[in-house]
C-alpha cells in the first residue's frame, strides 16, 4: 500500500511533553492497517533527530528519519537545491545544525550572505533585528522564513508567539518591500518533498492537523485530503474517518 498519512505534531499528536490521549493508539492502528506514517512539523527549533527522540519517548511508532519532516530540514533542502550556500541566520541552533548538514554556512553581519533565514528564536532581541535589517537594506537579499505561524500550543491551553512575530518586526523595519519566501506550512513544499521521496500522488496522501491556517491550507494548496483535529488531537474517531477516506 502506498497510502500515506501525514501527521502534524504540536496540537495533533502531543501537547507540550504529553501525547494526545488517543494519538499513540491511533498511529498504531494506522500502521497495522498498512498506512505509511510521516511526521511533519513547522517547528524550526529542533533537528529531526531531536524530534524523532521525542516521538519515540512518547511511544509513537517511528522507524527512521526519513519519516520526519520539519520546516528547518525543508529550509536546508531548499537552500541546498537552489545553491544558496551562505546565509545570515536569525534562528535557533537546531535550524543552524540542519543547514550545516546540507552544506549551508551561517555567516555573521560583517559578511555578505545570499539570504536572511528566519526561524523561531525564543531569545531574539533588538540587536538581532537591527543586524538582519542592516544586511537586507545594504545587500537587498531575500528573507526565507521557516513559516509564518502566529503562535503555537505548549499544552494546558496555552500558546506562545510564533515566527510571525520575528518576521513582522524585521519586515516592518525595512525601508523597501522585501520578498519573504515561506518554506514551511501553509506552503506545500514539504508535501512535494514527501511525494518525491515516496513516489506519491496527491490521491495517495492525507494531512491530519489542528490548524486550518497551516495544516489544512497546506493540504488544499497541494490538492490532497485533510482532516482537522479538535482540542483532543488525533482520536480514534478521526482514524476511522481516515481509513474510510483513503480505503
Amino acid at each position: 500500500m502506498n497510502k500515506t498519512v501525514i501527521l502534524d505534531l504540536d496540537g495533533t499528536l502531543y501537547f507540550g511533553d504529553r501525547a494526545a490521549p488517543e494519538a499513540v493508539s491511533a498511529c498504531e492502528i494506522l500502521k497495522k492497517r498498512g498506512y505509511r506514517l510521516v511526521f511533519l512539523t513547522n517547528n524550526s527549533t529542533k533537528t529531526r533527530l531531536e524530534i524523532k527522540k521525542k516521538l519515540v519517548d512518547l511511544g509513537f511508532p517511528v522507524n527512521s528519519l526519513n519519516e520526519i519532516y520539519t520546516s528547518s530540514y525543508a529550509m536546508a533542502v531548499h537552500l541546498h537545491n537552489t545553491k544558496i550556500n551562505n546565509v545570515y541566520l536569525l534562528g535557533s541552533k537546531g535550524l543552524g545544525s540542519e543547514l550545516h548538514e546540507k552544506g549551508v554556512i551561517c555567516v555573521d553581519s560583517s559578511s555578505i550572505p545570499q539570504a536572511v533565514v528566519v526561524g523561531l528564536k525564543t531569545d531574539f532581541c533588538y540587536k538581532d533585528i537591527a543586524e538582519a535589517m542592516g544586511i537586507i537594506e545594504k545587500n537587498r537579499v531575500n528573507i526565507y522564513t521557516c513559516n509564518l505561524d502566529k503562535n503555537f500550543p505548549i499544552g494546558g491551553g496555552e500558546k506562545r508567539p510564533g515566527i510571525n512575530a520575528l518576521v513582522s518586526a524585521l519586515v516592518g523595519s525595512l525601508s523597501h518591500n522585501a520578498d519573504v519566501k515561506i518554506i514551511g506550512k501553509p506552503s506545500s513544499y514539504m508535501l512535494q518533498l514527501i511525494a518525491e521521496q515516496f513516489t506519491l500522488t496527491p490521491d495517495d496522501m492525507c494531512v491530519v492537523g489542528d490548524s486550518e491556517e497551516s495544516d489544512i491550507a497546506m493540504a488544499n494548496n497541494y490538492g490532497c485530503a485533510s482532516f482537522l483535529t479538535g482540542h483532543r488531537g488525533l482520536t480514534l474517531e478521526i482514524t476511522n474517518q481516515i481509513v474510510e477516506r483513503l480505503g
